[in-house]
């Protein structure tokens, strides 16, 4: 199934490991599938350098439960979650920690052993006629959108506002605070292509924090050639690889900043390397093997 897919997916991760840790299918949201088959998670089994994948929301659980027990070291990869991973967690990789490297999506923290990745979009499953809800996931409609993107210079030089729901505190006061700003274009809530399609009309979009610090809307401007605006957070470490730009809060953004936004592009080829999952399972590996052998 995933070699039909070609962008970095939400659940996607737990297919890089062969130790996997994870909520049963009936505590899933309706019509997600996990792309796993649920193989045993039993500690005896764990080999030295193994890949051990951990839902974040039982992250826990495991250091309560298994750490201690596991005998090998291993690589730790945790995600599929609407959580961050706090940095009460980053005691686990100092001194003679087990873990080889830890790989994850909405780590709160930076550890020469840490490596952060994106959430990528949104589940298959949620598509056009597809059996979840949403769209934002459908990846045809990603390729094509993918494949039409404009020309930075062709863009609108303004600030995208696009619908901004209630999923955490920090959006509040948003749109009051830019409701006036001649910089900002504000956009009514979209079907998921019209909202794509919108996002390739300008050269800056906002992107505010949900549930997780990580955001789909991050992402997606990235794959549409645009300019996410975003808070600093702890993320940043993994966003300065990304053309963006990042501000101590968005009362910050000014069009003189917009004006004097300067394209890198280094960082613009980070986006086909982190976000198409070939390239993507390629430079995981890579990593990996660089901390095993050592």
């Amino acid at each position: 199934m995933i070699k039909n897919e070609k962008f970095l997916f939400y659940n996607y991760i737990p297919t890089l490991a062969k130790h996997v840790l994870d909520f049963p299918l009936d505590k899933y949201p309706q019509g997600i599938i996990p792309k796993h088959n649920y193989p045993e998670f039993n500690i005896a089994n764990i080999q030295e350098g193994d890949i051990i994948f951990v839902k974040t929301d039982l992250l826990k659980f495991f250091f309560n439960n298994f750490y201690s027990q596991i005998k090998n070291r291993f690589v730790l990869i945790t995600g599929v979650a609407g959580k961050d991973v706090e940095k009460f967690y980053k005691c686990f990789l100092d001194n003679n920690s087990k873990i080889i490297t830890w790989i994850g999506c909405n780590l709160l923290f930076d550890h020469p052993k840490c490596f952060k990745i994106p959430i990528g979009f949104e589940e298959p499953e949620r598509r056009i006629n597809g059996p979840a809800d949403g769209e934002g996931g459908d990846q045809n409609t990603l390729e094509e959108m993918f494949n039409i993107q404009k020309n930075i210079s062709d863009k609108n030089n303004k600030l995208l506002i696009t619908y901004i729901g209630d999923t955490h505190g920090s959006r509040q006061g948003i749109k009051k605070y830019f409701a006036n700003k001649p910089f900002v274009y504000f956009a009514d809530k979209l079907r998921f292509k019209d909202y794509m399609n919108k996002i390739n009309d300008y050269k800056f979009v906002l992107c505010p924090r949900g549930c997780g610090t990580d955001t789909h809307r991050f992402w997606e401007v990235l794959l549409m050639g645009s300019i996410p605006v975003i808070e600093k957070d702890e993320l940043v470490s993994l966003y300065e690889k990304f053309p963006c730009i990042i501000v101590d809060k968005f009362q910050d953004v000014t069009i003189e900043m917009l004006n004097n936004f300067q394209n890198d592009i280094e960082k613009q080829k980070n986006i086909e390397k982190f976000l198409i999952i070939n390239n993507f399972q390629n430079m995981i590996l890579s990593h990996i093997e660089s901390y095993t052998k050592n």
